[in-house]
């Protein structure tokens, strides 16, 4: 699991974007691209960690 940073500086990201570009088409690309991001860092450390 992430820990509570990195879920904190990707909802900031998240709300810097909702405030920039207030449409669902954005918002839907933010959130996919931050679950597609949670999941490959969750793998990866996994892989690492052996």
């Amino acid at each position: 699991m992430a820990n509570l940073e990195e879920l904190k500086t990707l909802l900031d990201i998240i709300v810097i974007c909702v405030a920039l570009a207030e449409s669902p088409l954005v918002l839907a690309v933010t959130g996919v691209v931050a679950i597609i991001y949670l999941l490959l860092k969750s793998n990866y450390n996994k892989g690492s960690q052996g």
